[in-house]
């Protein structure tokens, strides 16, 4: 968190992975590669409370409200 950034701001969004990386959320296949199962979306903080989103948006939330809104 760069609580330095976002303390002077009214509201911040932040779209990506909606968890913190953790060794049950990311794992590593045979391959190299990786595994991300952490959610996508985006998180909205208000005011000073920038430790805890006040509204967080899955990414099928997302696509739901712009197709809702697209028709």
């Amino acid at each position: 968190m760069d609580d330095k950034t976002f303390a002077g701001k009214g509201t911040n969004i932040i779209v990506g992975r909606l968890e913190v990386y953790n060794t049950t959320n990311v794992t590593k296949n045979s391959d190299g590669s990786y595994k991300d199962s952490r959610p996508v979306g985006a998180a909205i903080y208000r005011g000073n409370n920038i430790s805890k989103p006040s509204m967080i948006l899955t990414k099928q939330v997302i696509q739901n409200i712009l197709n809702r809104n697209g028709k």
